[in-house]
C-alpha cells in the first residue's frame, strides 16, 4: 500500500513539473509575440485615429470654403419651418386674433 502511494504521488508531481514546463516553454516562446501584437495593435490604433482626424480636417475644410467665413449654414439654406412659420397662420386664422 505505501509503495503504491508513493508512486502515485511521485507519478502526480512528474505530471505537475511536465505541465509546468510546458507552460514556461509556451510563456517564453510566445511572450515576445504577444509584446509586439501588443505594439502592432497600438500602432495601428493611433494611424486609424490619424486618417479619421484627417478626413474630419478635410470635410471642415471642404465646408469652409463653399461657405464665407462670415455667414453660417442655416442662415443661407434653412427656409422658415416649424412652429415658427405656422404660427402667423394659426394667429389670424382665430377670430378676434391679431390681423
Amino acid at each position: 500500500m505505501k509503495s503504491s502511494w508513493k508512486k502515485q504521488r511521485q507519478t502526480t508531481k512528474k505530471r505537475q513539473i511536465k505541465w509546468l514546463r510546458i507552460k514556461h516553454r509556451l510563456i517564453k516562446s510566445y511572450t515576445p509575440n504577444i509584446e509586439a501584437f501588443i505594439k502592432l495593435f497600438n500602432d495601428i490604433k493611433i494611424a486609424v485615429s490619424n486618417i479619421s482626424m484627417a478626413i474630419g480636417k478635410a470635410f471642415i475644410d471642404i465646408g469652409k470654403s463653399l461657405h464665407p467665413s462670415n455667414t453660417t449654414v442655416s442662415a443661407i439654406d434653412v427656409p422658415p419651418i416649424g412652429l415658427g412659420a405656422d404660427m402667423r397662420c394659426y394667429v389670424e386664422d382665430i377670430p378676434g386674433g391679431r390681423s
